[in-house]
């Protein structure tokens, strides 16, 4: 009897080990989940809710379980802690989430399946791609004028040709030939004074549209970048003072307004109204167009009303001078033509005493720029008053020199005492402003004076605006003044 048992309890644990090996081995091998068929041959699971072998063999899908990921660079799903460990996120390779979580940032996340590649999370269907916004941010560091000479191949600076693809062969210097003024017929000459190079960094702002929808608009900020390039000056000014009586319609800028008439000053007082004038010689004007002595300008008519304050000056919150120059100023210039800027003027400078023996009687200054973009004051050596002015040593216009006339100035119709005949004054398109006192704010322009012995570079004489108050009695605008044009690169 008790060999009977004993069998019994042997064949009763047989049977059960040949269970439990029976259901491992199932476990291990393929498996088909709603069907008792064998899974296919490369599939460890299989689910489905008939026995179809093709076509549709379900009408219901998987929930993946749905999830809170933290970011796509992350193993962390919800309030888990993060795995950091690195063989540990490569054994969590190909696990699949539904990921909830929708932000809409620079580290963005959208709702969907993800897959942890090992490294990351990678949506399974790809977010919305967009181009980005590059937008050109104000400013941007801009260096001196490299002076060229298309001459002389062993310029240390010749190399610099090639980098901007330009031929040397194509930009001689000097003469270039006359300018018929569509507005009035009248007739300038040019010249090719200087050619340079000018290296400038430009900072744009990159924004990215972080949105999760490919029809949605979430544009997001995402950093900087830093661009190089050479900004070419073909260096082409007029030789005479421009002496058009009315703004040219044509504007180079689009949708720029355009002064609707320019009128001779006038009053005894000086404190008139009015854009431009004649010259005076020792008190009496100059009258007739066709002198190169140009016309006077107040700042509004040279400038076609740039940023104009109380139509009395310019209103300018920062120093526009030097390499801080803005945006080109067609203003009383003709079509294809500006007002130059400060920083233009010294490159004017720099180009005729580079080569001065091409403009006038003056020696070459052969170390190329001598004058700064910052310095001011009466600058006599080198003499390049003397190789720009009439009662120096420049060259008639139609032989290619600046040939500054000296038309002087007039405070409206008011010549200055004695009106003396051996300097002038330029606009430049560049306007600056300053607060000496904290309290009065004055608002100024660039100007070039030339006399037969020096140039300077100065503000011109300032409106001021103060506190609950006007402007002074003598604004700059009230003063008239000469102008040159630069033709457009």
């Amino acid at each position: 009897m008790k060999t009977l048992k004993n069998a019994s309890r042997i064949w009763m644990f047989n049977l059960t080990a040949l269970a439990v090996l029976t259901v491992s081995n199932q476990v291990k091998s393929q498996v088909t989940i709603g069907s008792d068929e064998v899974a296919v041959p490369l599939s460890l699971l299989q689910i489905k809710e008939n026995g179809n072998a093709v076509g549709a063999n379900a009408e219901k899908g998987i929930a993946f379980p749905r999830v809170e990921l933290a970011d796509l660079s992350q193993l962390k799903i919800g309030t888990v802690a993060e795995i950091t460990d690195a063989d540990e996120k490569k054994r969590h390779t190909g696990l699949v989430v539904y990921n909830v979580t929708t932000r809409e940032t620079e580290h963005r996340l959208c709702p969907g399946l993800h897959e942890w590649t090992g490294a990351q999370w990678r949506p399974l269907i790809p977010y919305p791609e967009f181009e980005p916004q590059k937008t050109l941010v104000p400013g941007g560091g801009k260096t001196s004028l490299v002076l060229l000479d298309p001459a002389n191949p062993s310029d240390p600076n010749y190399p610099i040709w090639a980098q901007i693809g330009k031929n040397p062969a194509d930009y001689t210097l000097g003469l270039l030939g006359e300018f018929t003024d569509p507005r009035d017929n009248e007739k300038y000459h040019y010249t090719r004074f200087y050619v340079g190079a000018q290296k400038q960094s430009k900072t744009y702002e990159i924004k990215t549209n972080c949105s999760c929808d490919k029809n949605g608009s979430v544009w997001v900020t995402t950093g900087t970048t830093e661009e190089n390039e050479y900004l070419f000056d073909e260096g082409i000014w007029m030789n005479e003072n421009i002496r058009a009586t009315a703004i040219d319609p044509n504007r180079d800028k689009s949708g720029e307004s355009v002064a609707s008439s320019l009128t001779l000053t006038g009053g005894s007082s000086g404190i008139t109204s009015g854009d431009l004038n004649y010259p005076y010689s020792y008190g009496t004007p100059q009258y007739g167009k066709g002198t190169n002595r140009g016309l006077l300008y107040t700042w509004g008519a040279a400038t076609n009303g740039k940023a104009i304050i109380n139509g009395l000056g310019p209103n300018v919150t920062e120093n526009e001078g030097g390499l801080n120059e803005k945006e080109q100023i067609q203003g009383i210039c003709p079509a294809g033509w500006h007002l130059p800027s400060d920083k233009e003027w010294t490159d004017l400078q720099n180009g005729i005493i580079f080569k001065a023996s091409l403009f006038s009687s003056e020696a070459d200054y052969p170390t190329g720029t001598p004058f700064g973009y910052d310095d001011t004051g009466h600058i006599t050596n080198p003499p390049v008053g003397k190789a720009m002015s009439s009662g120096g040593t420049s060259k008639l216009p139609e032989n290619g020199g600046f040939y500054d006339p000296m038309a002087y100035m007039l405070l409206k119709t008011i010549p200055e005492p004695g009106a003396p005949d051996d300097q002038s004054f330029f606009w430049t398109s560049s306007a600056t402003t300053s607060t000496p006192d904290g309290n009065t704010t004055l608002y100024r322009a660039w100007i070039r004076n030339i006399t037969i012995g020096s140039i300077s570079r100065i503000v011109s004489i300032a409106t001021k605006k103060k506190t609950g108050g006007g402007p002074s009695l003598y604004p700059e605008t009230f003063y008239l003044f000469s102008a040159r044009c630069k033709k457009n690169n």
